[in-house]
């Protein structure tokens, strides 16, 4: 899956998303992607976890 955003200067590709822990109608979930910024050339891996509640369907902290 690849996202362009940004005219076409930001890519974000290689994502990846790996539930951590299911438990209690909710779900910790990682996801992992690649981001490359076509005007500096600069390309990093990057990552980031989110709370999921199941029953409300809501983000939580």
């Amino acid at each position: 899956m690849v996202f362009h955003v940004f005219a076409n200067t930001l890519e974000v590709s290689d994502i990846n998303i790996v539930v951590l822990e299911n438990r209690d109608n909710r779900l910790i979930m990682e996801f992992n992607y690649k981001s490359t910024n076509y005007d500096t050339g600069e390309s990093k891996n990057r990552s980031f976890s989110m709370n999921f509640d199941l029953t409300t369907g809501k983000v939580l902290e």
